[in-house]
């Protein structure tokens, strides 16, 4: 019999071809998935800790650790960012760390809006150290108090850059 100019024994053909590459398909799928728990992050750990400025907590902050070798370099893997407040942080296990050599770079801010700064200005520039994570549970990192610190105008006050053309 031949429905639409194609013949029933190409058409069954057809059909046991496409079963089975269906039945092959289907059965690489739970074996990939497998594969894919496997490589999962489980052997990430969670980190917490203080940050010091001044002799004091930061304020507000936000601290970032990026994978580096030994030599320092970075690694092909996301950073892993936290929140910096009162002098605390914290990252939990789903966004941990494994253990390893690391790039430590951290932001202090006011802790409080001006203008288009949501966290307020800079209170020091970048401070960048490495730290080497062996699994424990807490860190803490002391930023020195810059040679010339950094001046900020009074709080309720907008700060005009001099480089900056006026209207």
């Amino acid at each position: 019999m031949v429905e639409y100019g194609i013949p029933s024994h190409k058409k069954a053909r057809a059909s046991r071809v496409i079963m089975k590459k269906t039945v092959r398909w289907f059965s690489i799928v739970p074996v990939l998935l497998l594969v894919v728990a496997g490589c999962g992050r489980r052997d990430l750990e969670p980190l917490s800790g203080t940050v010091m400025f001044s002799g004091e907590p930061l304020r507000c902050g936000v601290i970032v650790f990026v994978t580096a070798d030994s030599s320092g370099i970075e690694a092909a893997a996301p950073p892993t960012t936290s929140g910096i407040q009162d002098g605390q942080f914290s990252i939990p296990k789903q966004y941990g760390l494994k253990q390893g050599n690391y790039r430590v770079t951290i932001r202090g801010y006011e802790g409080f809006p001006r203008g288009t700064q949501p966290l307020g200005f800079n209170i020091f520039k970048d401070y960048d150290t490495t730290f080497e994570y062996t699994g424990q549970k807490t860190a803490e990192f002391e930023v020195p108090t810059p040679r010339r610190p950094i001046k900020l105008p009074p709080p309720g006050q907008v700060y005009i850059d001099p480089s900056s053309p006026r209207m």
